[in-house]
């Protein structure tokens, strides 16, 4: 149930983010959608469910949309109900067994190319070991009051992302800053020990509550860590000492980031854009193994919730271009994308119901296999060999199987014409 409404959320979001979907068409697969929803809340049973299965069945048949999108939400949501009302009966779901969720080798690989140099997590995490040595190490080497301040300052400015870093490195200072002041002019008024308490009480609960990253964050953490450090030293000096820290912390995070892996913007959206294709391919794998047998549905829930992280990060880039023609080749391969995994997800809930036979299984073993051995956006696919190889006798499976080919060549077509 939870893919069911994450589907919909996001059908939702994009209702109202874009006008490229048919909005009385998508009114209308909700209302439909919803009325048997509640008539399923009302009927379902734990011994038999038939009855509700070929209703849903039967609004496959009739749930004629135009808009290629709605289409897939529509029959995607009433196969995964049919799949829903199937196992919860006491007699199936007792029988449901989960496979081995992963091949080892393949596990391996994937790993394998996690590691590399050109990976984001290990590019940040070498930079992230190579500042955080440094920092400490100086710690350790002058034995200075408050030091940790620099290593601490230094964490909190290094961020995976080359251009958030940069942002911090400006926010924080200002911050900093107006917090030195602020404490420079209120500690000669504090009661004593009481005060301090009081007020750093109230720094750290206002600090909690605000967005890491903005400028009036640091204002009250430095009022924080300022009044605790005047306990055991002079106002002026902590204030001097946490300024000079802040800049070396500053300094170091600049010279690394600059030198040492850099994650711009520019590079983490080709590898966002290269990412899709490899979620192209588990949806694939996905599909062969659920042919095989009943696979867990929480693993394409998960390469769901991966597609649409990157989705998102990609689609605030392209957002902030200035070439607007290669904005919008961008934002088709974005779309493009997304057809191809709702259509492979299609397929794989219609596999997952039991509702096909021998022969379109035996097709989509081959089709499968076809495509988890080939890079997706090299491919180019006939129209002609696909009626020659492919046919399937289930309509659905055949109309999204198409369909799913013409956005891979649609994809073939767009990366002839830009460089990524």
């Amino acid at each position: 149930m939870a893919i069911l409404f994450q589907r919909s959320t996001y059908l939702c979001s994009d209702l109202n983010n874009g006008d490229y979907i048919n909005k009385f068409e998508c009114m209308i697969c909700i209302d439909s959608l919803s009325i048997f929803l509640n008539n399923v809340r009302i009927k379902i049973e734990e011994n038999d469910n038939s009855i509700l299965i070929s209703e849903a069945k039967k609004l496959i048949k009739i749930g004629k949309f135009k808009d290629e999108r709605i289409k897939t939400f529509y029959n995607s949501f009433l196969y995964m109900l049919i799949l829903i009302l199937k196992n919860v009966t006491i007699e199936n779901r007792d029988n449901i067994k989960h496979p081995l969720t992963e091949n080892v080798n393949k596990y391996l690989n994937r790993l394998n190319r996690k590691f590399s140099s050109k990976s984001f997590e290990v590019r940040y995490a070498i930079r992230l070991i190579f500042v955080m040595t440094l920092t400490v190490s100086l710690c350790k080497i002058f034995n200075i009051s408050h030091l940790y301040w620099i290593p601490l300052n230094a964490l909190l400015l290094l961020q995976p992302g080359y251009e958030e870093s940069n942002k911090r490195m400006i926010t924080r200072p200002i911050g900093t800053v107006i917090g030195c002041i602020i404490i420079f002019f209120i500690y000669p008024y504090l009661p004593g020990v009481t005060g301090i308490f009081i007020l750093s009480f109230l720094m750290l609960s206002i600090m909690y509550s605000l967005t890491p990253g903005t400028w009036y964050q640091p204002i009250f953490s430095t009022v924080y860590a300022l009044s605790m450090a005047s306990l055991s030293m002079n106002n002026t000096t902590a204030i001097q000492m946490r300024l000079l820290y802040l800049f070396i912390a500053v300094f170091i995070v600049m010279l690394v980031n600059n030198l040492l892996f850099p994650n711009k913007k520019e590079y983490m959206f080709k590898l966002n854009i290269n990412t899709l294709n490899d979620i192209q391919f588990m949806s694939w794998e996905l599909i062969y193994k659920s042919l095989l047998s009943h696979i867990d549905n929480g693993m394409f829930h998960n390469a769901l919730n991966y597609f649409h992280m990157i989705y998102m990060d990609s689609e605030n880039y392209i957002k902030g271009m200035e070439d607007t023609n290669k904005a919008k080749k961008y934002r088709d391969i974005l779309t493009v994308h997304w057809r191809m995994l709702s259509e492979a997800e299609q397929i794989l809930w219609v596999i997952q119901t039991r509702s096909i036979d021998y022969n379109d299984m035996e097709n989509l073993f081959r089709l499968a296999d076809y495509f988890t051995h080939l890079e997706i956006n090299d491919l180019f696919i006939d129209n002609d060999y696909l009626n020659d190889n492919f046919i399937f006798e289930d309509d659905n499976v055949n109309y999204f199987t198409r369909q799913y080919i013409i956005n891979i060549n649609r994809l073939f077509e767009i990366y002839k014409n830009i460089n990524i």
